[in-house]
C-alpha cells in the first residue's frame, strides 16, 4: 500500500550501479534501468525502443526549450566516474565524475561526458559543459530486458564499457596508458607509509 501512495524515486526504473577495476583504476556507472516492457501496461516494446522510445540523434525537448541528447538511462543523470586519467576511444578523459549522455544513431552513436553530473537528466544539459565527445558503432546482441551497463573484454590495462538493452550493444573502450607508473607510485606510497615493512 505504501508504494501505491508515495512517489518513490525512480518509479518503475530501478537504480543500478556497476563498478570495475582496471588494475588500480576504478570505474563506476550509476544509472536507472528501464524495462523493454511498458512499466504500467506491460506492453512488449521490442522493436520500438531505438529510434522511437529513444529517438535517434539529438531531440528538441519543449520543456527545456532546446535540443538535448538522451540521458543514457531513465530518471536522473547516468553518472560515470573514473579514479584516474584514461583514454576513452583513444581520447583523453581526466579523472572525475561525469554526466553520461548519448545521441543514438542507426550506424553511429555520440557518447558525451559532461562536467555536470548532478542535474536531473537532460533538462539542464549544456553542450558548453561537455568535457569529451566520442563516436562508437553499435552492434546487435542477445535480448536484454532491463537496460544494463557491463564491463566486457577486460584486460590488464583496458576494458570495454557496454550499454545493453533490447537487442542493442553500445561499446565504449577505456584504456589506461600509464599503468606501470601507477603501480610504481602505489608501491612507493605503501613503502613510505610502512605498509611494506614487516
Amino acid at each position: 500500500m505504501l508504494a501505491q501512495t508515495l512517489d518513490l524515486p525512480g518509479g518503475f526504473n530501478q537504480k543500478s550501479s556497476v563498478k570495475q577495476w582496471i588494475g588500480l583504476v576504478e570505474a563506476n556507472v550509476t544509472y536507472y534501468s528501464p524495462n523493454v516492457a511498458h512499466p504500467r501496461t506491460g506492453e512488449d516494446r521490442t522493436g520500438n525502443i531505438w529510434g522511437k522510445l529513444v529517438p535517434y540523434g539529438f531531440k528538441y525537448w519543449m520543456f527545456a526549450g532546446k535540443v538535448i541528447p538522451w540521458r543514457a538511462g531513465a530518471e536522473e543523470n547516468t553518472v560515470f566516474s573514473i579514479s584516474h586519467d584514461v583514454k576513452i576511444e583513444g581520447q583523453h578523459l581526466p579523472a572525475g565524475t561525469y554526466g553520461l549522455f548519448m545521441a543514438p544513431g542507426k550506424e553511429e552513436w555520440t557518447i558525451i561526458f559532461s562536467s555536470n553530473s548532478n542535474s536531473w537528466g537532460p533538462l539542464y544539459y549544456d553542450e558548453n559543459e561537455d568535457v569529451l565527445r566520442v563516436t562508437v558503432k553499435p552492434t546487435s546482441t542477445e535480448f536484454t530486458r532491463w537496460l544494463t551497463y557491463d564491463f566486457i573484454e577486460r584486460k590488464a590495462d583496458r576494458a570495454t564499457l557496454a550499454l545493453k538493452w533490447e537487442h542493442m550493444l553500445v561499446p565504449i573502450k577505456i584504456e589506461v596508458q600509464n599503468m606501470n607508473e601507477l603501480y610504481l607510485s602505489k608501491i612507493r606510497g605503501d613503502l613510505r607509509n610502512g605498509a611494506g615493512v614487516g
